[in-house]
């Protein structure tokens, strides 16, 4: 078990993820890593240059090759530590929702659809590439409360996740709204 999903937050908050993966591998008895990145770079040229530096390739080989990855969904609202720590100044939450974005998935913001938005902020963004989820076999979604629903409803249509962990009430409610923008959609 590896924890190297995609950069991290640059500064310091009320919660801090390197010790909330450095504990569960322990009690995994795995191996932990980091990724010693920020999670977005300042242009996409930026992130290509960083993507293509040995350590980084090596890394994001390392990550893709696991057979299990665990990540969480993040909403767009106030209580999400991304948009409120992890977002860079040049970006916004209405920008995002005018993209059509429901929530992120490794940093990525991703539609109703469960398909990457087109926004600049996805393309800054060094983390593994959302298609590559599809080639590990088993993806588990962890996250809850009402207010990510949107996010969970996106993430499931998305088809990059097998396995749900969350609360009941959660996931109905995520179950539901994917079903109904399914039926909208016509898919």
């Amino acid at each position: 078990m590896r924890e190297l999903g995609h950069g991290g937050l640059t500064r310091g908050i009320e919660i801090n993820t390197f010790d909330i993966a450095s504990d569960f591998a322990r009690q995994l008895s795995a191996t932990c890593a980091y990724l010693a990145a920020p999670i977005y770079a300042g242009s996409p040229e930026s992130r290509d240059a960083i993507m293509t530096q040995d350590v980084f390739r090596s890394a994001f080989e390392r990550i893709a090759a696991n057979d299990m990855i665990i990540l969480s969904a993040g909403d767009l609202s106030e209580r999400s530590l991304l948009m409120r720590y992890g977002m860079p100044s040049d970006v916004d939450i209405d920008g995002l929702q005018a993209a059509g974005a429901q929530g992120d998935l490794l940093g990525q913001f991703i539609n109703s659809a469960g398909k990457p938005v087109d926004h600049e902020i996805n393309r800054r963004a060094i983390a593994l590439p959302l298609e590559a989820l599809r080639d590990v076999p088993n993806v588990v979604l962890s996250s809850g409360g009402l207010n990510k629903v949107g996010a969970i409803a996106a993430a499931l249509r998305s088809g990059l996740c097998n396995v749900l962990v969350c609360d009941e009430d959660t996931a109905r409610a995520a179950a539901d709204l994917a079903a109904k923008w399914r039926t909208q959609e016509g898919d």
